[in-house]
């Protein structure tokens, strides 16, 4: 029985030059361009055929082995860990004492007409920022003028 490629399943692309002549790797075999396996080997072809029936798991490697072991030993102790249900106290986020803000009255003015009267004074400004951070930073302006 010729043995094709089968494309619903995971398979591996060869590129560049293989002296066999494989363009796909499926379950140990090798397959040409239009998909006909092409490995002729019969301990292959047996070993393929054993691991699609399932009777083979594929060998795992050592970092698979050991994180499989470091996740069987985080499931064991998180089995043993006692459950605790008590409520965990909630410190409140400190609030910084100062001067309290001073309000910001709306400007009825455009932006535009607000920014070139900020940059008159020496202040900088730019279109993107919103209208209330430009009127706030000319009354700090003018504030400071004046003292």
């Amino acid at each position: 029985m010729q043995r094709k490629l089968d494309q619903s399943r995971t398979f591996g692309t060869n590129y560049g030059f293989v002296e066999s002549g494989a363009k796909y790797v499926q379950d140990g075999l090798d397959f040409d361009i239009q998909g006909e396996c092409i490995t002729t080997d019969p301990t292959s072809l047996e070993a393929a055929d054993a691991l699609i029936a399932g009777a083979v798991k594929p060998a795992s490697t050592p970092a698979e082995d050991a994180l499989r072991a470091r996740v069987a030993d985080l499931e064991a102790r998180l089995a043993a860990a006692p459950v605790v249900d008590t409520p965990v106290p909630t410190v409140a986020p400190a609030v910084p004492v100062g001067t309290p803000p001073t309000p910001v009255v709306d400007d009825p003015r455009p932006k535009k007409e607000i920014l070139v009267e900020l940059k008159m004074l020496g202040g900088a400004g730019n279109q993107q920022e919103s209208k209330a951070v430009l009127v706030a930073r000319l009354a700090a302006l003018k504030e400071a003028a004046a003292e």
